[in-house]
C-alpha cells in the first residue's frame, strides 16, 4: 500500500530516499579533493620533481606515477619521509603532509642474508 505524506512524516528521520548517501558522500569527497598539496620527491642523486596533488590521493597511486615518470620499476623502489619508509596505503592528509615536504625516492638494495665465505 502507499502510504501518506503524514504517515512518511510519522515514520521519522529513518525514512531516506534510496541512492541520497551515496550523493553526499561523493560530494563531500569532491569539495575535499579540491585542496591540492605541493611535494616534492627527490632521488638519490639529488635531483627533484615537484607534484600537486590532492590531500586525498592514496600515496601509492602518487608514487606509481612518480615511478612512470621517471621510468622506474615500482616494486624496485622505496619511498621514505623524515627517515621512515612512507605507508603507501595512506594519504598525505592522514600522513600529516604539509606543503613543500620531502619524500625521499631510493633503489631498494635487498640482502641482510647469511654470508657463503
Amino acid at each position: 500500500m502507499n502510504q501518506s505524506p503524514s504517515d512518511q512524516a510519522a515514520a521519522g528521520p529513518s525514512v531516506r530516499k534510496p541512492g541520497s548517501f551515496k550523493k553526499r558522500a561523493v560530494s563531500e569527497l569532491e569539495g575535499s579533493s579540491s585542496e591540492k598539496i605541493h611535494l616534492r620527491v627527490v632521488d638519490q642523486e639529488g635531483s627533484s620533481c615537484d607534484y600537486y596533488i590532492p590531500r586525498n590521493l592514496a600515496m601509492q597511486k602518487f608514487l606509481r606515477r612518480y615511478c612512470q615518470d621517471k621510468n622506474l620499476e615500482y616494486l624496485s623502489m622505496i619511498f621514505l619521509y623524515e627517515g621512515n619508509r612512507v605507508r603507501v596505503r595512506s594519504t598525505p592528509a592522514e600522513l600529516h603532509l604539509a606543503d613543500g615536504d620531502q619524500i625521499d625516492a631510493m633503489v631498494y638494495a635487498g640482502g641482510g642474508g647469511h654470508s657463503t665465505v
